[in-house]
């Protein structure tokens, strides 16, 4: 048991320690709550505000049990910060687009309203429940740490590694905490209690700060996407067509790699399509041209929609036969699916393929030269695929 007087310097210390951060933890917790309405979209902005407020309204209520009102006791201080940071749990999910069943809502509360009542308030118990609340919350923190990581490989966010290192932190550092705890370490040497939970508070006002900075890296990353995609079909757009070229042009010329062909294919009886069936038909069937590339190609190649019913595929390090056979399996696959949906009107695809035999050709002249074979496609009466090939 620890010696009243220690405990209660400890106490004053940690008191101290929670009303500082409980006032960070309030303040973010409500400029989170303002961006929340702001950006109704992102539901990981409300859960992490709501993360926020419980944690600083656990961490006040430790702070100030005292003189505060006799319903303030150290049972609801703990079932606020347990409620914190479960719910911490459920803004991460959020944050990976994951969507929480129901049913944990009243779980979490149940959770948080046991645990503190299990846990109680007596100064006797004071090891164990600092050691069942340590263990709780590097459970959470854990858990957090591993939708980060899920993130970062998911959707390549550097900021995501960062929120993964955050959490991760914390969790060792309430591991800590727990084995102090548990073994009697706090009775011994109370100054490493109170040096963990420093560590451990200060990491907790730095966890949604490293969840707004994966959300601002999603937002810009997304933003970039839509400027250089085509938001129909999901295919570059002639602006990231003309920026991944570049890439792959140099990146080849350091390799001194093979050549690249490049298919220019057009939707044939597009116009009619729209016409006697509305406009999403037409787009439907801009999308099926779209997944029937997406298929025949590798995931190095390039696929990009120039506008109207024209697209281009870029085909890296390829020779002209490869990518007559890959036009030729685009075509037919096409033609069978497109049957299927438009028996009358049968819409086809005329492609003209053009190649370079280095890395130094300029995209420009290919695609003028796939036009042009892509117009001896449309005189030989469509559905066909015409070969360009430019001399070394």
């Amino acid at each position: 048991m620890i010696h009243t007087k220690r405990f209660e310097d400890i106490m004053l210390d940690l008191r101290t320690l929670y009303f500082t951060v409980a006032c960070i933890c309030l303040c973010l917790g409500a400029l989170l709550l303002g961006k929340a309405f702001v950006r109704r979209r992102d539901a990981w902005v409300l859960w992490c505000s709501v993360s926020n407020l419980l944690l600083g309204s656990g961490f006040a209520a430790n702070a100030s049990l005292e003189w505060a009102p006799k319903f303030v006791t150290i049972t609801c201080a703990n079932g606020l910060t347990i409620a914190g940071f479960l719910t911490s749990v459920i803004s991460a999910r959020a944050l990976a687009e994951r969507q929480t069943p129901f049913f944990v809502w009243p779980c979490l509360v149940l959770s948080a309203l046991f645990g503190a009542l299990l846990l109680g308030d007596a100064e006797s118990g004071y090891g164990v429940r600092v050691g069942i609340m340590s263990l709780v919350f590097a459970a959470c923190e854990f858990f957090v740490a591993y939708v980060g990581v899920h993130i970062a490989r998911k959707e390549h966010l550097k900021t995501a590694w960062a929120l993964a290192a955050v959490f991760a932190t914390t969790g060792f550092v309430f591991l800590a905490r727990t084995y102090l705890a548990f073994f009697g370490a706090l009775n011994a040497n109370p100054s490493d209690h109170i040096f963990l939970a420093i560590i451990a508070v200060t990491v907790v006002c730095l966890r949604p700060m490293t969840m707004l900075l994966v959300g601002s890296e999603r937002r810009q990353q997304n933003w970039e996407r839509l400027a250089l995609h085509d938001p129909l079909t999901g295919a570059l757009n002639r602006a990231g067509l003309l920026e991944m070229t570049e890439r792959h042009t140099q990146n080849a010329a350091r390799a001194n790699s093979l050549s690249a062909c490049v298919l220019l294919i057009d939707v044939d009886r597009f116009k009619a399509v729209n016409d006697s069936e509305g406009h999403d038909a037409g787009d439907a069937l801009l999308c099926l041209v779209t997944e029937i590339i997406r298929s025949e190609i590798r995931k190095t190649d390039l696929i990009s929609r120039q506008g109207g019913d024209e697209f281009v595929v870029l085909l890296r390090e390829a020779d002209l036969e490869a990518a007559f056979l890959v036009a030729e399996r685009i075509r037919t696959r096409f033609q069978e699916a497109a049957q299927l949906r438009h028996d009358h009107i049968e819409p086809t695809l005329s492609i003209g393929i053009s190649t370079a035999p280095n890395a130094r050709a300029n995209l420009v002249t290919l695609l003028n030269q796939a036009d042009q074979a892509l117009y001896t496609s449309k005189r030989a009466g469509r559905n066909t695929v015409s070969k360009f090939s430019i001399a070394a």
